[in-house]
């Protein structure tokens, strides 16, 4: 048996949450690290989950992150000048993505839910069998 994270995509607004996150530089813009649009999470979703069951796609995504985000609907441009690293979880190993800056103003004022949407962030993605 696994945990299960159930998210409403339409309540999550990616854009809007993703704001004030860790943000890169592009030709003279702040946005996200990886910008995809709301419509892409599935498809985005569905790859990683079929990476994670599908041995030949895990291997897939491990020899080329970067083909493997574009065939999941990532646009080229959005990983331009990225170093993509995949870290794979095991049964005794979770990673835990540390962002590079959040938003310090939000922060320092306690936003209650800029911190509940920062704290779902960083558990998000840790799953391990429950016994």
């Amino acid at each position: 048996m696994f945990f299960e994270a159930k998210i409403d995509c339409d309540a999550f607004d990616v854009s809007e949450h993703l704001e004030g996150l860790v943000k890169r530089d592009l030709r003279g813009k702040q946005m996200a690290r990886i910008g995809v649009k709301r419509s892409a999470i599935p498809q985005i979703g569905k790859a990683f989950g079929e990476a994670a069951n599908d041995p030949a796609k895990r291997e897939a995504f491990r020899n080329d992150p970067i083909a493997y985000l574009r065939s999941a609907g990532v646009a080229q441009e959005e990983l331009d000048g990225l170093n993509i690293v995949l870290h794979e979880d095991d049964d005794n190993t979770v990673h835990v993505v540390l962002p590079q800056v959040v938003d310090a103003g939000r922060l320092r004022a306690n936003d209650h839910e800029y911190l509940k949407m920062l704290g779902t962030m960083a558990v998000l993605g840790c799953h391990r069998p429950l016994s």
